[in-house]
């Protein structure tokens, strides 16, 4: 008997599939141990609650833009042939990376007994009076509360940043007011 041997495309397809198991474990597991550094009560400034993400986050985020940075060099030594194909790919991972990283150090939400105030660099600074506060909600798939307002759109607080302890008991204090 012969031994047996394998096609180059079905060991490419095996060590795909490896790594995308791979991949899957260790986003669970980083996942698991960030979610255990963040604060149930959030940091409190005069009369205001802020929610924001922990150095273990912000890490993350320095973590993710220097990855980003490193996708985009190994597209800049692809061979000519693979160029567009590497340039496509890595810009992607590249600008989840930004994004990751303006998630984390540009985005925060603060409150206290009249507004809520969410900063972010995807739509600034608002006010929102928690009057206008019609409903309240958890994305399983995204992971963060889903605040719908009357007048001022939906506000989505994600669970990695610190303090969602505060703003959820605030939030069943004015559903039961």
């Amino acid at each position: 008997m012969g031994a047996r041997t394998h096609s180059p495309l079905s060991v490419r397809l095996m060590l795909a599939l490896l790594a995308g198991i791979i991949g899957a474990v260790v986003t669970g597991l980083l996942r698991v141990v960030l979610q255990r550094t963040v604060r149930p009560s959030a940091r409190q400034n005069g009369s205001r609650h802020i929610l924001e993400y922990g150095v273990p986050m912000r890490s993350l985020g320095v973590a993710m833009l220097i990855l980003g940075g490193v996708f985009l060099y190994a597209a800049s030594r692809s061979s000519p042939d693979q160029r567009l194909f590497a340039w496509l790919v890595c810009g992607a991972l590249a600008a989840s990376g930004l994004y990751v990283f303006l998630e984390v150090f540009l985005v925060r939400v603060e409150f206290d007994e009249s507004f809520i105030y969410p900063f972010s660099p995807w739509r600034g600074g608002r006010q929102i009076p928690w009057s206008d506060v019609v409903s309240c909600g958890f994305s399983n798939v995204n992971q963060w509360l889903v605040i719908r307002t009357r007048n001022h759109g939906t506000l989505r607080v994600s669970i990695f940043l610190s303090g969602i302890g505060s703003i959820v008991e605030r939030l069943h204090q004015t559903a039961h007011a």
